[in-house]
């Protein structure tokens, strides 16, 4: 009678067994196959805003994107005007956050741009460049730019003017 119980409690084992090996087997995220995707990352939000002033020298710089960033070049498609020592670059799903080594520099024009070259975690590139710029002092400088646009048929509500460089900028001590 033995023969017969234990020939009818094995298969309950192997189905236990089985389902655990799958279940071991089983990866959590999509299924592969999907499209390609082919779409640059976009930056949906940056902090401290652009023209910020009085920013507190030891807030770091965020940007958030619509999707995952490539870790392993983000610094090279990092620019920032004046150059300034990191202390690190952190990664936090689509959040990447970067803190000076000290601090920005007092009573001064930061000025970050993203490179076209920046790429997501599908090592699709931005294609071009995105810039924007904060002050850690009580204003930004006053300044003026003139151009001449030439040509037939201008429309002028659709003339974009980009800089060719940037330039750092240091606030005058009162």
């Amino acid at each position: 009678m033995s023969s017969a119980r234990s020939s009818t409690t094995w298969w309950p084992r192997l189905v236990v067994a089985a389902a655990a090996l799958a279940a071991a087997c089983a990866q959590e995220g999509m299924p592969p196959g999907g499209p390609v995707d082919e779409s640059p990352p976009e930056l949906a939000e940056v902090r401290p805003g652009s023209l910020a002033v009085g920013v507190d020298p030891a807030e770091p710089l965020v940007f958030v994107f619509n999707e995952r960033i490539d870790r392993t070049g983000f610094r090279s498609g990092l620019m920032l005007a004046p150059p300034v020592r990191l202390r690190g670059i952190s990664f936090k799903g689509q959040t990447v956050s970067v803190r000076p080594e000290e601090s920005w520099p007092a009573d001064t024009v930061v000025v970050w741009t993203l490179l076209p070259t920046l790429k997501d975690k599908h090592r699709v590139p931005l294609g071009r460049p995105l810039s924007g710029a904060f002050t850690t002092g009580d204003s930004l400088p006053s300044g003026t730019v003139r151009g001449q646009a030439e040509g037939e048929d201008l429309d002028l509500e659709k003339v974009v003017a980009e800089p060719v460089s940037y330039t750092h900028l240091t606030l005058p001590t009162k």
